[in-house]
């Protein structure tokens, strides 16, 4: 997943960073790549819980100089069966000034494969959608039709009117 980064340069000038999330988040670390230096920076990987693995269907999105990761599906040891993956309603952000990952309030409804869109002059993302194409998810061919947004002043998710159903 590649996930586009403006940051002003000592300069003054905006500059793209690209933030690459090669594999499970939780597993390796994702990278940010300077297109005008050639350069790579890795970052550290997400927190971990020992219980969960093979996050997946989670969206990233930028908001000012700060990287958020949300929402996805992954397999927890706890739950059974096995081999069947549980959506996830967690949130996180990285922060560039202590160079980590930090957990922040998780979204109202645990799911993947939405989509996911910043609102810079207000401090929101909006999270709307959801569910999966896949049949081997417990959303299989299902759609969710939640919306919610979340203010990042307050670490606070509120519940906003569903989308039409067709």
């Amino acid at each position: 997943m590649l996930l586009s980064l403006r940051h002003k340069n000592r300069c003054g000038c905006l500059s793209h960073l690209l933030c690459i999330f090669p594999e499970d988040l939780r597993i390796s670390s994702p990278f940010l790549f300077d297109p005008k230096n050639l350069a790579w920076c890795p970052l550290p990987p997400m927190p971990c819980n020992p219980h969960e693995y093979g996050l997946c269907n989670f969206t990233s999105i930028s908001l000012k100089l700060h990287i958020y990761v949300l929402g996805g599906s992954l397999f927890d040891t706890r739950s059974f069966p096995l081999d069947r993956p549980s959506p996830s309603s967690s949130f996180f952000y990285y922060n560039f000034v202590s160079s980590s990952w930090e957990r922040l309030a998780p979204m109202l409804s645990p799911c993947g494969s939405f989509a996911c869109a910043a609102s810079p002059g207000a401090d929101q993302i909006i999270v709307t959608g959801g569910g999966s194409r896949h049949t081997m998810f417990r959303a299989a061919r299902s759609r969710i039709c939640l919306v919610e947004r979340y203010d990042v002043e307050r670490d606070e998710w509120e519940a906003l009117d569903g989308l039409p159903r067709f």
